[in-house]
């Protein structure tokens, strides 16, 4: 895979989490270049972004439109170790030690709903992520 190609596709990894937990700010491209040292940064900017005027935030909320929004986000993320697992990206050393970094680092934000949303993901994708390692088999169901 090209070093353009993993980070076009992290990046936007990286933006769905943060719309998962209601966020419509924008992940730049100069934010993501300075994630080696971790998302810190891109957090204190979707911290301004987010406003937190609501404490609604997509998890909790109770309209119609986000009644299915939790089994379809543990979807994904199911989905994604599956893939991962079967394009051999989980121990490449970048795509889930990054997406993990994110997941841990939002777990621990003060904002209410990046850290209801990164412990909710992290915990899914680990369960996903043992789930695909014990049992490969799980992956031929996922598909």
């Amino acid at each position: 895979m090209k070093k353009r190609d993993r980070d076009t596709a992290l990046l936007e990894i990286i933006q769905f989490f943060i719309h998962a937990s209601g966020c419509r700010g924008k992940v730049t491209t100069e934010l993501y270049q300075g994630i080696g040292g971790g998302f810190q940064e891109v957090l204190k900017a979707m911290t301004t972004e987010f406003g937190e005027e609501t404490s609604e935030y997509p998890l909790i909320t109770h309209t119609n439109q986000f009644r299915r929004f939790k089994n379809c986000l543990s979807e994904i993320i199911t989905q994604m170790a599956s893939k991962c697992y079967e394009g051999e990206l989980l121990y490449d050393e970048f795509l889930m030690d990054y997406v993990l970094q994110l997941l841990i680092e939002m777990s621990q934000s003060f904002v209410r709903a990046f850290r209801h949303t990164g412990t909710f993901c992290s915990m899914k994708l680990m369960s996903s992520l043992v789930q695909v390692r014990v049992n490969p088999i799980f992956v031929l169901y996922n598909k």
